[in-house]
């Protein structure tokens, strides 16, 4: 079951965000308005070298299972003096996974409503969190009823 979740999340992750760029195109071009440098960097989200290595290495420590190594990680990467709010909606990302992996699903939500509660993080790992909360949400336990 965790293994067929990873797929689903970086999935949900680039369909959410090519959805997003195809709505911006449905609008006529008199509709549209000056995008802030603020809006811009929330939209596209940035990562230095340094987090993206750790965040890198983090994965590799919780796809191998060694969950606590990787929390490690990720822990001393929000010791970091400056993270841009998508590095730090990451960070929360793989937190929650983390949680998920454990069993946790309450911790789990917990941390994606972290990276949701920010509207400084870039909405394409939004729209992935809110979409996991909803899908850690629905009843596991019961089937729905064929029509």
């Amino acid at each position: 079951m965790q293994n067929k979740l990873i797929p689903i999340l970086v999935l949900s992750v680039i369909m959410l965000g090519l959805m997003s760029t195809k709505h911006q195109l449905i609008f006529p071009l008199h509709m549209a308005k000056k995008i802030t440098a603020k809006e811009k960097q929330k939209k596209t989200g940035s990562m230095t070298e340094k987090v993206a290595k750790k965040l890198g290495e983090a994965q590799e420590l919780i796809d191998s299972e060694q969950l606590d190594e990787g929390v490690e990680i990720l822990n001393s990467i929000l010791e970091f003096k400056k993270l841009s709010p998508y590095e730090r909606g990451q960070v929360n990302y793989f937190f929650a996974y983390v949680r998920y992996l454990k069993g946790d699903s309450r911790g789990a939500i917990t941390y994606y409503k972290r990276v949701v509660a920010d509207p400084n993080v870039p909405d394409g790992l939004i729209q992935a969190s809110k979409f996991t909360i909803a899908q850690l949400y629905f009843p596991k336990s019961k089937s729905m009823p064929m029509l």
